[in-house]
């Protein structure tokens, strides 16, 4: 993968070449080579998982399989309907103290296929943990697990489903509203993590931070590009070299860190090109189709506080 280093001419413009009716030339962009994923990483993931289970929490065999059974569930849920509409390079994969997750590409989305995405993985677990507290009470321990688990998951913060759910409907069209929703998600979080002297958990708001940072740094960048009329939604493969450039020279004025890694000789050209690839995507903004009306939304929150309380009701009556 190669990558040209693009170099400032501070004495005659874009402006100026165009008035002149002079072509300008632009570097071609770098190639984005995307990586299928690879079992091999779930299974290392998965057994990287077990041992700091085994080690730092003092796992039973038999609470470690439920709890794999469950997380399995969860993200299989999500996998299966990414795969409905037509997600590639699906990957699951362990995080090790933390959970699971599920990744995939797709051009262009829909507010309507994440909601079902969203939903497709804590919902499932639900409805197990309720059918073990009808059908099979002598399992309400492993049922707890299910409801406990996908009912946390739905809770209304990032990054959890239920926040990402909130994200979709409401905050992801103001950068300013989602950066509150984003920083008070990751108090949120820590408070919890401090509550329940699970300290290990964090990480996750601390990382919840440095992307919040990084979205200020971003939104400086995104204020300059809007003033040239290049579209921002829109995914990196169609991005002209000459709206390539423009995003990648303002990241260059803009973000300290980003101009000192790509100045820097000791780096190859290789990771450079990945860098710069992955702060321009972080510049563009997601090109969701808005096909959920005011009255989808409302339903959509009455199915989710549905979700919520009914196994509550359950368990608890």
């Amino acid at each position: 993968m190669e990558h040209q280093e693009h170099k400032d001419n501070r004495d005659i413009t874009e402006s100026d070449l165009d008035s002149r009716n002079i072509p300008i030339y632009y570097p071609p962009k770098p190639k984005k080579e995307v990586q299928k994923p690879r079992t091999i990483n779930s299974i290392i993931s998965l057994a990287v998982f077990i041992l700091l289970g085994f080690i730092l929490f003092d796992w039973d065999f038999h609470n470690l399989i439920v709890l794999i059974g469950v997380l399995l569930i969860h993200e299989f849920g999500h996998y299966i309907a990414m795969q409905q509409f037509d997600y590639s390079n699906l990957n699951i994969f362990f995080i090790p103290l933390l959970g699971a997750a599920t990744t995939g590409t797709k051009e262009q989305t829909s507010q309507l296929q994440k909601i079902i995405i969203l939903f497709a993985g804590p919902i499932p677990g639900i409805i197990i943990g309720i059918l073990f507290l009808i059908y099979a009470p002598w399992y309400k321990d492993i049922a707890i697990v299910f409801i406990g688990i996908n009912l946390f998951n739905l809770f209304p913060i990032l990054p959890l489903d239920g926040g990402r759910i909130m994200e979709t409907l409401f905050t992801s069209k103001s950068t300013i509203i989602n950066g509150l929703f984003l920083g008070i998600s990751a108090l949120t979080l820590a408070a919890i993590s401090i509550y329940i002297q699970q300290y290990v958990l964090l990480v996750v708001p601390l990382l919840m931070f440095l992307r919040l940072s990084n979205e200020l740094k971003v939104t400086k960048t995104r204020s300059e590009i809007l003033k040239t009329h290049i579209n921002l939604k829109q995914s990196y493969n169609k991005l002209s070299d000459r709206e390539y450039y423009l995003i990648f020279k303002s990241l260059l004025k803009h973000n300290s860190q980003f101009a000192k890694f790509m100045k820097d000789d000791n780096i190859s050209e290789e990771r450079k090109a990945l860098n710069s690839i992955q702060n321009v995507e972080n510049v563009l903004l997601e090109n969701a189709i808005e096909d959920i009306s005011l009255l989808g939304k409302l339903g959509v929150l009455i199915f989710w506080l549905f979700a919520m309380i009914t196994p509550l009701y359950v368990w608890l009556g």
